[in-house]
């Protein structure tokens, strides 16, 4: 398809409409992937809150709380993930994530899960608190990697969130300033996060695999890509 300049407010209501048409029979499960610094959480965040302003159950839930206990002291180690395929592994807990979000609104699921596991930056559990889903329920998911084989079966939809290395570089060292200075910022993603993201696209090809591409190289003019 020829690429769709919409405005934000557009793609949300398209996304919405989109979604509240779906009925598998059990809660529907919508994962926003994409690079770092992509928009997935904005994304993630405004769409789960325009679902919910129709009147459906909708709950928006991060990957970056499934991270594993120790993952805050051995990510600041140089050598604490020694490559890509090492990160994709051990850098998040995504079974964890699959076997308390995913797989209980799923199919043969009991509609009791968890939404917050562990605070990495903290290094501790989150409180412990189940939710409850009703059959109608939209959990919209922030998923960095959520094509990976660990969830397949696992959505009911996934959005890509498209964007070049020259953009998300353009972004960090605006947003991730808790890290460091400007040069900081930039070496860390080089040399860590260009690399497992470079991986994971090339490896698992999530923008064939995702339902919805969306350029969001302007996040005010975002551009659909792909539609189902």
């Amino acid at each position: 398809m020829e690429p769709e300049e919409l405005t934000v407010e557009q793609l949300l209501a398209r996304l919405s409409t989109l979604i509240l048409g779906l009925s598998p029979g059990h809660p529907v499960r919508v994962g926003v992937d994409g690079p770092s610094a992509a928009g997935k959480s904005t994304l993630a965040t405004a769409l789960a809150g325009s679902i919910a302003r129709t009147g459906r159950p909708s709950y928006f839930t991060s990957i970056d709380d499934f991270h594993p206990p120790g993952y805050k002291l051995r990510a600041a180690r140089p050598d604490g993930f020694a490559s890509p395929e090492e990160y994709l592994r051990e850098g998040y807990d995504f079974e964890a994530f699959r076997r308390i979000v995913l797989e209980p609104a799923g199919p043969d699921g009991n509609r009791r899960c968890r939404l917050a596991w562990w605070k990495s930056f903290e290094d501790e559990a989150y409180p412990e608190h189940w939710v409850e889903l009703a059959e109608s329920a939209v959990i919209v998911a922030e998923a960095a990697f959520s094509l990976l084989p660990v969830f397949e079966s696992c959505w009911e939809l996934v959005i890509w969130l498209d964007i070049d290395a020259d953009t998300m570089l353009a972004r960090v060292v605006n947003r991730d300033t808790w890290i460091g200075d400007r040069e900081e910022i930039l070496r860390g993603y080089r040399q860590r996060w260009l690399p497992r993201h470079e991986y994971y696209e090339r490896t698992y090809l999530p923008r064939d695999a995702a339902d919805i591409v969306v350029d969001n190289r302007r996040p005010d003019r975002p551009r659909i890509v792909k539609w189902p």
